[in-house]
């Protein structure tokens, strides 16, 4: 083998290396930005707002009109609004791909769902009243998603999947 041959063997092996290297650091990078959104998603969640506003949607019946969802909710309803505008801002970044649908999975699903089947009146309602078809549109679109989702394959609770989890040893 000549010299030649070797230094483009050498250069060739060089450029496959920053190739690899470059990978490497974009899986990285990836996995630094999911671990930063996994973050900010448990952080919209921990406000007093937030809890009781998911605190009003698990007990609030199915199928209220416009007019019943307000009486009932009364004068939580900024909680509510907490909840709803949360969910669209979700909706918008898993629609976006910048956030992964297994980690919304794992932090929203069931409100999600609910909050989409509890006011699906109100939002049709609005939506007529104001002439606008956006109200509440990426909470719809969430819980359509979750709803298919489900129907594709078996919901299994945290606490029954992982049951036999361990920590990793160091």
């Amino acid at each position: 083998m000549s010299f030649s041959d070797m230094m483009q063997l050498a250069q060739t092996v060089l450029i496959a290396l920053a190739g690899g290297l470059a990978l490497l650091q974009l899986r990285h990078s990836q996995q630094s930005r999911d671990r930063e959104a996994a973050l900010q998603l448990l952080r919209s969640f921990q406000t007093p707002e937030f809890a009781r506003g998911m605190q009003l949607v698990f007990e609030m019946p199915d199928g209220l009109d416009k007019a019943a969802l307000e009486a009932y909710v009364g004068d939580r309803m900024g909680e509510l609004y907490t909840v709803l505008t949360t969910l669209e801002s979700i909706g918008i970044l898993l629609h976006r791909r910048e956030l992964s649908i297994d980690m919304v999975d794992d932090f929203f699903s069931g409100v999600i769902v609910l909050a989409g089947r509890r006011c699906a009146r109100y939002f049709e309602e609005v939506r007529r009243e104001t002439g606008r078809q956006t109200i509440g549109e990426w909470v719809q679109w969430l819980a359509e998603q979750f709803i298919a989702r489900e129907g594709q394959r078996a919901v299994v609770p945290a606490h029954i999947a992982y049951r036999d989890w361990r920590p990793p040893r160091r």
